[in-house]
């Protein structure tokens, strides 16, 4: 709208309303949410965070890699895949950070993934086995806060629901 001089601009938005009116389109009511709760997780009461304090509260973000699916023939053709992991506590504070071991050719390099990995970014992270026990250890009896939470943990292959997860997805 910023290429339309003013005067237009007016005119435009003008019948635009004259058109909705006739129309008669009524405004969209808003729809509750619900969250998607992964398998094992729990819906919780309201409130339910409130139990744990600053110290135990970590917020999680994992990138990921386009790895092809190992079941040929199937879809999706590719699937996401933990490439990096970064944990951070209540302040901020890293408490863990790393990449996952991937070899070179392992996964899809997209020059339009916004990632910057390249086919040899990640061949010197760790073993995969290695980062979900630190994992483990790390967030156990933690409130684990993130997005799209489900997706993170999946990317592990851990499963969700053995952890307190508070997913900003869920709840806005």
């Amino acid at each position: 709208m910023d290429l339309l001089p003013e005067d237009e601009l007016k005119g435009v938005l003008n019948l635009v309303s004259i058109a909705k009116k006739k129309r008669k389109i009524p405004s969209p009511k808003p729809v509750p949410s619900e969250p998607v709760l992964g398998a094992g997780a729990q819906p919780e009461k309201p409130g339910w965070w409130r139990k744990f304090k600053p110290k135990n509260c970590c917020a999680i973000d994992i990138e990921k890699v386009e790895c092809p699916n190992p079941t040929p023939n199937v879809k999706p053709k590719y699937i996401l895949k933990a490439a990096e992991v970064a944990v951070v506590d209540f302040k901020g504070n890293i408490l863990y950070h790393t990449k996952i071991k991937h070899h070179p050719g392992s996964f899809r390099v997209n020059k339009f993934n916004k990632t910057g990995y390249n086919s040899r970014s990640l061949m010197n992270g760790k073993d995969i086995e290695i980062v979900k026990s630190e994992l483990n250890d790390l967030l156990n009896n933690k409130l684990v806060i993130g997005v799209a939470l489900e997706n993170d943990f999946a990317s592990l292959d851990l499963p969700i629901g053995d952890f307190d997860v508070f997913d900003l997805q869920w709840h806005w």
